[in-house]
């Protein structure tokens, strides 16, 4: 029973596609009809041999087009089967097989009972269903029936379409919280990225590109406003690649990452800086965010903190040494005077000599190591630094060698600080000292001595400073500089970079301890090959008339 005429009636093209592909491929011929308006006219042009159509269509559904279908003599026998997934209940089926439909299907249906159906309605004789014999399709009954029918399923259709409704502005509610949410959360996130105190970037971690800078970021490296096109972290960071790559392999993991750096920024100066980084999404894209800290300072401090501990317990410990070589030179000094005194052999007399002066040697670093220790028993007096300058220069001139010029500059008036005149005249000579011995080939020596006021708002030049007026002295060398690492050593007690024999490394510490006793505070600045400069700030003991920043 091939090569019948099959008509397809549904307004969904899948609808119709699932029915012509099963019909095709089993030798029916096959039309097809988006509803039924469409369908009666294919009809009236060629009739089918079975009709197979939905119900909810639009133009004609399909309850309309059956009735039409049995109301024609020329269609009236034409096999017909109703296929819907909407009209489901009885009083559906009910309607559709009084207004002469010959089978009711629900949708969707396996393809064997599907085939079994129509082939079955193929081989029925062409006649009217027995109930037709009592139902008009075209009368009251038929007419109450197709509008009772209609009327539940839109009453059905208005209650799911209510509810869609209801569903619909409940999601769109929850949308537009999520949304405002959204809204505020960019809102702080451009808030925190944007502003121009922390350093932040964001990175793809696959290759380290930085893709987005905020405003302090800019400024701190010295990059374009907007997308650092083709700048990585590797190349700010300046650090080991494998370190900068653990690092950010370790973020994406989403694990919080560390790590340090040292940067040198545009004028030269060299910066610290710490990295925290943690995961970060845009979009589809797995990223890296970065939090940058110029933790400069702060690590300045740290090592103050710890150099000034570091001299506190190991000036305790030399303070306990001094007193007991103290306890051991005595005997050995007054011994050495008598010796010298009653020792007649020529001799005798010279080793009695040697040992005396070997011993007042002793007795002096042992002074200096208690001056290191404890500060000394130092006098309180008014002292012009103008004066202490002057004495360092006379002596500067008769000892240095002739290659090396010295030069004092300073500001007119008084210099009036409150401390003992030896000791920081101690201080003065071991700067000088250290000066001439770095710089073996000649070269300059230039004194400098000024005041200023330091205010709350100000920017003090050492850590700790409280404001005041101050004093300030400048030692500074055209020699060798220092090398940045000795640079955190050089006021450690016994550390000395000179050769054996040239020093006690006891010169810096000891000149540390006698400016913080005077309540004063020590600083250097240096450069390989480019010299040394050292700070000396004490307190004013005056006020200052004319503040000279």
């Amino acid at each position: 029973m091939s090569g019948e005429r099959i008509l397809i009636v549904d307004d969904l093209a899948s609808g119709r596609a699932y029915l012509s592909s099963l019909l095709r491929g089993n030798g029916f011929a096959v039309s097809e009809a988006v509803n039924g308006a469409d369908a009666w006219l294919a009809i009236r042009d060629k009739l089918p041999d079975l009709i197979i159509s939905d119900l909810l269509m639009p133009i004609m559904d399909g309850y309309t087009f059956l009735r039409t279908v049995r109301s024609d003599a020329e269609t009236r026998l034409i096999p017909f089967i109703v296929y819907t997934a909407t009209y489901t209940d009885p009083q559906d089926e009910k309607l559709a097989l009084d207004l002469g439909a010959n089978s009711f299907l629900l949708k969707p249906m396996e393809p064997a009972p599907l085939l079994e159906k129509v082939q079955q309605c193929l081989a029925e004789p062409p006649r009217h269903r027995a109930s037709l014999a009592n139902f008009d399709p075209n009368g009251l009954d038929a007419a109450k029936a197709y509008a009772h029918t209609i009327f539940s399923k839109l009453e059905q259709r208005s209650r799911e379409l209510a509810e869609a409704v209801a569903e619909l502005e409940c999601r769109r509610e929850q949308i537009e919280r999520q949304n405002a949410s959204l809204r505020q959360s960019e809102e702080r996130y451009r808030s925190l990225f944007e502003n121009e105190h922390t350093a932040m970037l964001i990175i793809d971690p696959a290759d380290g590109a930085i893709l987005e800078a905020n405003p302090a970021a800019v400024a701190f490296f010295g990059l374009e406003a907007g997308k650092p096109e083709g700048i990585t972290l590797f190349r700010l960071a300046g650090a080991p690649p494998e370190e900068v790559r653990g690092h950010l392999s370790a973020a994406r993991k989403r694990r919080r990452a560390s790590f340090s750096f040292c940067y040198q920024s545009a004028d030269r100066d060299m910066r610290e800086v710490e990295v925290f980084s943690g995961p970060f999404s845009q979009g589809v894209r797995d990223l890296v965010y970065s939090i940058l800290h110029d933790v400069t300072e702060r690590k300045r401090l740290e090592r103050e903190v710890l150099q000034k501990q570091r001299l506190e317990s190991i000036g305790t410990l030399a303070g306990g040494i001094a007193h007991d070589l103290n306890n051991i030179l005595s005997p050995i000094l007054m011994g050495g005077d008598v010796l010298v005194q009653e020792v007649q052999n020529p001799h005798r007399r010279e080793i009695a000599k040697t040992i005396f002066e070997n011993a007042r040697r002793g007795a002096a670093l042992v002074n200096q190591i208690l001056s290191f220790a404890r500060g000394g028993d130092r006098q309180d007096e008014e002292v012009d630094l103008c004066n202490s300058l002057a004495d360092i220069r006379k002596y500067l001139t008769g000892t240095l060698p002739p290659g090396i010029t010295v030069s004092v500059e300073k500001q007119e008036g008084d210099f009036p600080v409150r401390g003992d005149p030896i000791q920081i005249g101690q201080v003065l000579l071991n700067l000088c000292i250290n000066a001439r011995d770095a710089m073996p080939e000649g070269g300059k020596l230039t004194l400098r001595l000024r005041r200023f006021s330091l205010s709350r708002e100000d920017s003090p030049p050492a850590p700790s400073m409280p404001p005041g007026d101050y004093v300030a002295i400048e030692v500074e060398d055209t020699g060798e500089g220092i090398e940045p690492q000795v640079m955190d050593r050089i006021f450690d007690p016994f550390f000395t970079t000179k050769k054996l024999g040239r020093g006690t490394g006891l010169g810096l510490s000891t000149s540390l301890g006698i400016v913080q006793s005077h309540g004063g505070f020590m600083g250097v600045a240096s450069s390989p090959g480019e010299g040394a400069r050292f700070f000396l700030y004490f307190p004013a003991s005056a006020p200052q008339v004319s503040l000279t920043p």
